[in-house]
C-alpha cells in the first residue's frame, strides 16, 4: 500500500524585492470548462436585473491569470499587503503570493492578485494567504476583504465561495481586455 504523500510544509511572510522574480515565475495557468455569464435586464426607467448563471463552455480551455509587476511594485513602495507562501521543504521554495490594496477610505482591502502555483494547489496555500491577508487586513482596522476575478475563471470563482466570499457587484469596463469582473466580499470579525 503506498503511503500517503504529506502535506506542504508552508510558511506565509511578508514578501520583498527579492520575492518578484519567484511571483512572476509561478506556473498561473488554469482549465476550465465554465464561464460565469451576467445578465442584464430592464431599462433605466423600469429597474435592473441582474443575474449570474455559470455556463459550461464548448470545450474546456487553458488560461492563465499571472502576477504583474507593477501591482508587487506598488504593494512594495506603499508597504501595502505582498505576501509570499513558501514551501519549508522545497527547492523551489515560493508556492504562491496575495497582492491586497487598501482603501483605507472605505475600509477594506482589495485582493488584486492571488496566485499559487499548480504544483501547490488543494493543498492550503491559498486558504493560508487569505488568512495572513485577513490578519494583516484587521491589523490596519479594514473591515472587509474584496477580491476581484474574471467570470472566466470559474476555479478563483470556486475557490472564493468555498473560503467564505460572497459576491458583491461587477464592473464590464474593469479589465483592459475588456472581460468582465466580479467582486467577491468577505466581512472581517
Amino acid at each position: 500500500m503506498p503511503m500517503p504523500e504529506s502535506p506542504l510544509r508552508i510558511l506565509v511572510r511578508d514578501g520583498t524585492e527579492d520575492d518578484i522574480a519567484a511571483c512572476l515565475a509561478l506556473d498561473s495557468r488554469y482549465e476550465t470548462g465554465h464561464v460565469l455569464q451576467v445578465y442584464l435586464h430592464g431599462h433605466e426607467s423600469q429597474g435592473w436585473n441582474i443575474s449570474l448563471q455559470r455556463e459550461r463552455m464548448p470545450r474546456p480551455v487553458e488560461l492563465s491569470h499571472p502576477v504583474h509587476r507593477s501591482l508587487i511594485r506598488r504593494a512594495l513602495k506603499h508597504e501595502d499587503c505582498f505576501l509570499v507562501a513558501e514551501g519549508r521543504d522545497d527547492e523551489k521554495p515560493v508556492l504562491g503570493c496575495l497582492v491586497l490594496i487598501p482603501d483605507y477610505e472605505h475600509g477594506f482591502g482589495l485582493i488584486q492578485s492571488l496566485v499559487v502555483s499548480g504544483r501547490a494547489r488543494r493543498q492550503q496555500v491559498g486558504l493560508r494567504l487569505l488568512a495572513a491577508s485577513r490578519t494583516w487586513a484587521k491589523e490596519k482596522e479594514l473591515t472587509r476583504l474584496m477580491a476581484e476575478v474574471q467570470t472566466k475563471n470559474a476555479p478563483a470563482i470556486s475557490f472564493l465561495e468555498a473560503a467564505g466570499f460572497t459576491f458583491c457587484g461587477f464592473n464590464d469596463h474593469y479589465f483592459s481586455d475588456e472581460s468582465i469582473a466580479l467582486f467577491f466580499s468577505m466581512p472581517l470579525k
